[in-house]
């Protein structure tokens, strides 16, 4: 099961939401028939992409 929650529509600042997601899924696992709960960004299995680039700035020193 995966679902979608935004705290933040309810008046969570970024601090409290720091403190409701591990009591959430503390809750979730203790839920009977539930083997584990956990969260994610982005949910796999939704044709979703989260790409993100990197590069590395370097300069080549020459020896000597």
């Amino acid at each position: 099961m995966a679902f979608q929650i935004d705290p933040s529509l309810n008046g969570y600042t970024p601090e409290r939401m720091k403190v409701f997601y591990p009591q959430l899924t503390d809750a979730l696992d203790a839920v009977p028939g539930v083997q584990s709960a956990g969260l994610a960004s982005m949910r796999i299995l939704e044709d979703n992409e989260w790409d993100s680039g990197m590069s590395v700035e370097a300069s080549l020193r020459q020896a000597r």
